[in-house]
């Protein structure tokens, strides 16, 4: 006789040998010979037994997609209790921001914020909301500085949030 988990192994083993193999799916997944015969080849590949290297390489190479849009965040920081979003959106609006997520606070320091901004205007949209650093917003002089995404603590992200800010503070000063 055999315990529950015997019958379950051999339950296992019975559902993997039923399972065809990968090398089974892959002979099963291909067109057969007659198939390929009636398959449609352009005419400047048809006359050819041959295609060309040049032209191998355009039929095997997938498109160039397209680069992903540029995307920056910020974080806004020292924003007083009655902060909203309506509010902080018409205080950064010479920036436009795309997204704005107002966050509050779990050590009760006061909500906090990040401000995204993406396409291929952000780098000029995010100077102009760095140039907002140090403003008043409702009694309050906020923060705005670049973050890094992601979250986290570890030292090699603290490290590259010290540099980011360290040259952000340097092209500030060599603007004034």
């Amino acid at each position: 006789k055999l315990s529950k988990r015997e019958l379950k192994a051999a339950k296992f083993k019975e559902a993997v040998k039923s399972k065809p193999s990968k090398e089974q799916k892959d002979v099963a997944d291909k067109p057969k010979p007659e198939e390929i015969e009636d398959a449609y080849i352009p005419e400047n590949l048809a006359a050819k037994s041959k295609p060309s290297s040049k032209q191998e390489s355009k039929i095997t190479k997938p498109a160039k997609t397209s680069k992903k849009p540029l995307r920056f965040i910020l974080f806004v920081g020292n924003l007083p209790d009655s902060a909203t979003e309506e509010t902080l959106k018409e205080h950064l609006k010479a920036c436009r921001p795309n997204v704005i997520r107002l966050r509050q606070s779990k050590n009760k320091s006061g909500p906090y914020a990040f401000i995204e901004f993406e396409g291929h205007e952000a780098p000029s949209r995010m100077d102009t909301a760095l140039k907002l650093h140090h403003t008043v917003y409702l009694g309050n002089k906020i923060n705005i500085e670049l973050t890094v995404g992601g979250g986290g603590t570890t030292r090699a992200r603290k490290e590259k949030l010290r540099e980011k800010n360290k040259t952000l503070r340097q092209e500030q000063r060599d603007r004034i």
